[in-house]
């Protein structure tokens, strides 16, 4: 539980930078679709020991998972503000101190003489940009990984006895490792993200993984896009009612699927 703890820490560090580089609303897209398509393979397939979860309906519940990842796709077209911001710094950055200007001498025959200018190459904001977009990526599978121990356990009742089905169990172990990995960066905010991850391990234990990381991750992404306010122009808000549309075709599937009971 404590590793679990410590890696949703781990997951919380590298999203600073993720931040600075994409924003918010496009790095929250981007970690909520990675953590929702390792979850949901994990417990559709049976992934780092733990066992398969089942669903009535596994064609609904696959296509609803892919459309989600489309929706995610699309939604990596978009242009953020933040983005937008990185490019003027960048450009203001390289401009020479001095402007070009002729520099003429008192001579009759003099010429003028242009200093040398400076050409500006995108290959900078563009190599942010993959970085940007790795770091989410590795946030996202970090936080689900925070899941793994306390599953392992419940799904493994013969090497652990004592062990209780009840997720909510598992909270007091698994805040400990968050607690001890941050306790001088997140103090406040703990206590805020430990509600919604007490609901997230029950949803786990109600509904299983196959139902409730796809659910779950879904809203958060698309309310930062709309929250923040980092995106403007008709071509982005065209993508964002796209992916929008995608994704609550997405869930609907997912729930008509329907987790079996075990």
């Amino acid at each position: 539980f404590l590793i679990g703890g410590i890696l949703w820490t781990t997951g919380n560090i590298l999203s600073i930078f993720v931040i600075r580089i994409n924003g918010l609303g496009m790095s929250m897209l981007l970690w909520c679709t990675t953590n929702m398509l390792v979850g949901w393979a994990s417990g559709h397939f049976g992934w780092f020991g733990l066992l398969p979860e089942n669903v009535e309906k596994p064609i609904l519940n696959c296509i609803g998972v892919i459309i989600t990842c489309l929706s995610g796709m699309a939604f990596l077209g978009i242009r953020t503000i933040k983005q937008e911001e990185i490019i003027q710094n960048l450009e203001e950055e390289q401009q020479p101190i001095l402007q070009s200007s002729p520099i003429v001498t008192t001579c009759n025959d003099a010429t003028p003489i242009d200093t040398p200018t400076i050409t500006i190459s995108s290959s900078t904001n563009l190599y942010k940009r993959i970085i940007g977009c790795i770091l989410a990526i590795i946030a996202g599978i970090l936080f689900y990984f925070i899941f793994i121990p306390s599953t392992y356990i419940q799904d493994h009742p013969n090497i652990y006895q004592t062990a209780s089905k009840n997720g909510l169990h598992c909270v007091f172990a698994m805040y400990s490792g968050i607690f001890f990995s941050s306790m001088f960066y997140y103090l406040i905010y703990i206590v805020c993200k430990g509600i919604a991850q007490a609901g997230f391990l029950v949803a786990n234990s109600v509904l299983s993984q196959t139902i409730s990381f796809p659910l779950i991750t879904i809203g958060p992404g698309t309310i930062a896009i709309f929250y923040f306010k980092e995106i403007f122009g008709r071509r982005n808000y065209l993508i964002i009612i796209i992916g929008t549309l995608l994704r609550i075709i997405s869930a609907i599937l997912i729930i008509l699927s329907k987790p079996i009971p075990r």
